[in-house]
């Protein structure tokens, strides 16, 4: 597990984090932290700014992917 606090951020109006984690696939997943608080998850690399506006991003992106299926 690894934990990254993200001064690129600084410009954001909020505080980030990301908590990194291995899956058991292998994957490396990332823990959306905003201002304390887990918010949501996505995968590694994810652009901190798109929770700017709408905390649950990462969550409308999978479920559009998933509604496809």
């Amino acid at each position: 597990m690894e934990i990254q606090i993200h001064c690129d951020s600084d410009n954001l109006a909020a505080r980030y984090a990301e908590i990194k984690i291995n899956s058991a696939s292998d994957n490396l997943l990332s823990i959306i932290v905003k201002n304390g608080e887990i918010i949501d998850f996505d995968d590694d690399g994810t652009y901190l700014a798109q929770f700017e506006d709408e905390p649950t991003f990462a969550r409308v992106k999978r479920n559009r992917v998933l509604s496809k299926i």
